[in-house]
């Protein structure tokens, strides 16, 4: 495990169904690709409803896949403890990057 990805966690969301976790991370950094393409033109032109949006659909991604930092800034956004803006933006995608590696690296 590391701060990241934690594919034993995944496992365990999953039923420990490795299988279906191997199947869930698939889609998962398939969808990194389409949420960094998405955060990207946000740092172009920030729209705070649409940035919401997007960090939503992201957060509701991640049920399956223990990404633990990543979950736990969506949550804080989500409960507006933290301001959603382009600084969060660009956390977002470096921590979709580091993600990847981690999920790569695996």
């Amino acid at each position: 495990m590391n701060a990241h990805f934690d594919w034993q966690q995944t496992q365990k969301n999953c039923s420990d169904r490795a299988e279906i976790a191997q199947t869930m991370l698939e889609m998962f950094n398939k969808e990194i690709t389409e949420y960094e393409q998405l955060l990207i033109g946000l740092k172009n032109k920030f729209e705070q409803n649409k940035a919401e949006n997007i960090l939503h659909k992201l957060h509701g991604s991640c049920c399956y896949i223990a990404v633990p930092r990543l979950k736990d800034k969506l949550e804080q956004f989500e409960q507006n403890s933290i301001a959603v803006d382009s600084l969060a933006i660009q956390w977002v995608l470096d921590e979709l990057t580091n993600i990847k590696k981690s999920i790569n690296a695996r």
